[in-house]
């Protein structure tokens, strides 16, 4: 027995289809690509260095402690604060201001333990303070004391 099969021609498609196929499955990746590519150097153009941050933030830190040791010092003038008044505050700013710096809790230390947190010239500038600060008589004058609580933060490295 003889079988007679007639075959129908395979149907032709058009060549466009081929790369057009080929182009809508190689498109996501390529979008995805373009996308990260682009973010990555947005990305490398705004951020700064860390050095840079870091220092712009200690200027920034040193400028606004240094506003509010003139302010006490205004006030001492004024009369509006007595000495022992201008020497707590001095202190109280010097103190948040190394710990903003360095991130030690020197608001809460005595002073010993300044000394042994690897601040020996914070411990004595603070030493200088601590005197008047608790009603003794000053060994330096309060305008000595406010001059070197200012330079000792626009020293601060």
């Amino acid at each position: 027995m003889k079988y007679s099969v007639v075959l129908q021609a395979p149907m032709d498609f058009s060549r466009v289809w081929i790369p057009l196929g080929i182009c809508l499955m190689l498109a996501p990746g390529a979008i995805w690509l373009a996308v990260r590519l682009l973010q990555t150097v947005r990305k490398r153009r705004r951020v700064p260095s860390a050095d840079l941050l870091r220092a712009a933030r200690l200027r920034m830190r040193k400028k606004r402690h240094t506003k509010n040791i003139d302010r006490i010092e205004a006030a001492l003038k004024s009369g509006s604060i007595d000495v022992r008044e201008a020497h707590q505050r001095t202190a109280r700013e010097v103190r948040v201001f190394a710990e903003a710096v360095t991130g030690v809790p020197i608001t809460r230390m005595v002073l010993s333990e300044i000394q042994k947190a690897r601040y020996p010239w914070l411990a004595e500038h603070i030493k200088e303070l601590y005197a008047p600060e608790f009603g003794r008589q000053p060994d330096t004058e309060i305008g000595d004391l406010i001059q070197n609580s200012k330079e000792l933060i626009e020293t601060w490295q």
